[in-house]
This record gives C-alpha cells, sequence and structure tokens, in this order.
C-alpha cells in the first residue's frame, strides 16, 4: 500500500469517528434556577421585556432551542424572540433571528423554542443576546431567579435598552440557550 492511500484511509477513518461522535450540547444560562418558585415580572407593557447575555465560547456554535421560564397567569399571549449578536453595549447588536410566539403560560414548566431548523451559527468569542419581547401588558411574563443578579447580563427593554441591575432587578431572567458545538 502506498503511503498516500495509508493517509487518505487515515483521513477517511477521523472524518468517520468525528461525525460518529456528533455535536456536543451545553446549555448557556445566567440564572442559577433548579426548581421552585419564582417571581415573574409584572407591570411591563406591550413592546417591553427582558434580555440576557450569553456567552462568549472558545469555538463557533449552533443555537438550537431558547427555553425560559413565562408565566404568572393563565391565558395564552404572544411574546417576540428576538437573538442579537450582542454588541458589549446597553443596545445589541444585528439581529441574528427574530420571530413572534404564541405560548400557554406555566408557572413551573419551561417554554421551549426550537430553532434548529434556522441554523444559527455564532462565532467564537461572539456573546448573543436573547431577548423576550411581550406583545400584551403585564402577566404572564418571564421570570427572575431572585438569587442576586449577575452584573451586565441581564438588560431591560423598556423605550430602550437598560441594563436590569440600574431597573432594580434582584435576580437574573430565566433564559436560557442550548448549544451544539463540534
Amino acid at each position: 500500500m502506498k503511503t498516500s492511500s495509508v493517509v487518505t484511509a487515515l483521513f477517511v477513518t477521523l472524518a468517520a469517528c468525528e461525525s460518529a461522535t456528533g455535536p456536543t450540547m451545553s446549555t448557556l444560562q445566567n440564572d442559577d434556577y433548579v426548581s421552585g418558585a419564582v417571581s415573574f415580572q409584572g407591570a411591563m407593557n406591550s413592546g417591553e421585556g427582558g434580555a440576557v447575555v450569553l456567552g462568549p465560547q472558545s469555538s463557533a456554535f449552533t443555537l438550537r432551542k431558547v427555553d425560559f421560564l413565562f408565566g404568572g397567569a393563565d391565558t395564552s399571549e404572544a411574546i417576540t424572540l428576538t437573538i442579537y449578536a450582542d454588541a458589549g453595549t446597553d443596545n445589541p447588536g444585528i439581529v441574528l433571528y427574530s420571530h413572534d410566539y404564541t405560548l400557554t403560560p406555566s408557572d413551573a414548566a419551561f417554554q421551549q423554542v426550537d430553532l434548529t431548523a434556522q441554523n444559527i451559527v455564532v462565532d467564537a468569542g461572539q456573546k448573543i443576546r436573547v431577548a423576550v419581547l411581550l406583545q400584551h401588558d403585564n402577566l404572564p411574563s418571564i421570570a427572575i431567579d431572585g438569587n442576586g443578579i449577575t452584573s451586565g447580563r441581564n438588560f431591560i427593554y423598556s423605550a430602550g435598552w437598560s441594563k436590569a441591575e440600574t431597573a432594580g432587578l434582584p435576580g437574573d431572567w430565566i433564559i436560557r440557550a442550548e448549544i451544539a458545538t463540534n
């Protein structure tokens, strides 16, 4: 067997092993919520909401799902989920994805938005901002963990973006992203 055939066979074997293992799944989050009661942020109006900054990661990743708690009332309501390439300022960067969803609220179960078909790829070293904006007044709304806030990683939108700690939010938004890396 020639050396080039051996090298080619080795690369084919390595490629087959890599594809058989698949991507590594992980969850990006700021909150430390595990279970139990949470606070749902009332007093928001239509067009207002919250967002979290997640990442960066040392390698590029694909955003697969967004999970968040949405409750405090029983009526189904619409939200706008927007993913930004975070700019590192109060105002987010460019929009990577935005879509409206009608949700049935729950005080205990996570809402899950599957984004795998959207193929949202985020470069290594890039942060994302995941925003949930209400299309109605008051509850249902997004939840906070109440265990203190992760500085500079939670935002509120009300006629403009501002850091949540500036507004006195007592915890992190419970908004998470499931990602896949190779």
